[in-house]
């Protein structure tokens, strides 16, 4: 039911999206300032430890996608947006930030030449612990476990790898000795994750900067306070420390709606991070270091007819009042 609501909003009422004065109107009245997509993965081929997970686009999709956003936004560089914020510098009309999440190897092979020639700025945000193919993400196991299941196992594992948790992690590697998969052979004969020379090699670049996405991908609101706090510390000193960075900036591993105003406090006050990312793109924070994102990938979608949806999204929220994300306090 989810998926046809998705297709039906994104190919129906995505339709409206080519009718330009119309994407205009919704965009005035959205209340989006800027609009921050994000993505994991571009590829031509199957890449078995995300198949199972989310779908992503392909190289034609891509570039038309990037197409669309340099034809009707301002791309801005990370540096662009830091000098906004600290410095009160204005941004172009219509900024947009590109970022990308996870770290994954397809950022260096296929996603940066392609960002590089059409002079495209980026940021990409990046797992400590995942760098140099240390350690393999939960969810990927869970794609690697179900594609190597016989279709019977698949159908019977589906549901329940598909939501499986950060916590559930030894679970995954349990069922994969079970089933003769080894998670190390496979980082070892097909890395997933850029190594730090590849990311040195990215921020040669002015176009490009680079931020952290934690330790290791846990579900922050299924973590304690401290734990969180932890997580987005280490992973921020470990990159700006490794890659000499003058700045720290961080995307939030899944949703961060249910995460409490303690950790933005936390991490914002004590200057863990200068900017943080959610992906929350059709709300509005309280927190005004925190910028929200809008997912570009689950489909083949346009993004023309996403960005449409998105604005649309966000007008409804702002009627009915459930535009603000309402952030508690841990009891003390």
């Amino acid at each position: 039911m989810k998926e046809l609501l998705k297709r039906t909003l994104f190919y129906g009422a995505g339709l409206f999206a080519w009718v330009g004065p119309l994407f205009e109107l919704v965009r005035r009245f959205s209340g989006i300032d800027i609009f921050i997509p994000f993505y994991h993965i571009v590829s031509n081929d199957e890449v078995l430890h995300v198949k199972h997970l989310y779908r992503y686009k392909n190289v034609q999709q891509f570039e038309a996608d990037l197409d669309f956003f340099q034809e009707n936004y301002q791309p801005i560089r990370f540096q662009q947006l830091y000098d906004h914020v600290f410095d009160n510098k204005p941004l172009p009309k219509h900024p947009l930030l590109l970022t990308f999440d996870d770290g994954l190897r397809e950022v260096y092979d296929v996603v940066v030449p392609i960002l590089k020639a059409k002079g495209m700025p980026a940021v990409f945000f990046l797992c400590s612990g995942f760098i140099d193919n240390q350690a393999l993400f939960h969810k990927h196991k869970a794609s690697l476990i179900l594609e190597n299941s016989s279709y019977g196992e698949e159908k019977a594992l589906g549901e329940s790898l598909s939501s499986v948790k950060y916590s559930q992690h030894e679970s995954l590697d349990v069922l994969a000795e079970k089933s003769g998969l080894s998670f190390q052979e496979y980082l070892d004969t097909q890395p997933l994750y850029m190594i730090r020379q590849q990311i040195a090699a990215i921020l040669d670049d002015d176009l490009f900067a680079i931020g952290a996405h934690s330790i290791d991908h846990p579900e922050y609101p299924l973590i304690p306070l401290e734990e969180q706090i932890r997580q987005t510390r280490e992973s921020t000193q470990f990159v700006r420390q490794t890659f000499d960075l003058d700045y720290s900036t961080f995307s939030m591993p899944f949703h961060d709606i249910d995460v409490s105003q303690d950790y933005f406090d936390a991490i914002l006050g004590d200057d863990i991070v200068d900017i943080s990312f959610g992906i929350e793109g059709t709300m509005q924070e309280d927190f005004d270091r925190n910028y929200h994102r809008h997912n570009m990938e689950g489909g083949s979608y346009p993004a023309r007819n996403m960005a449409f949806v998105y604005y649309i999204v966000a007008i409804l929220r702002r009627l009915l009042g459930t535009h603000r994300i309402r952030r508690s306090r841990l009891a003390v």
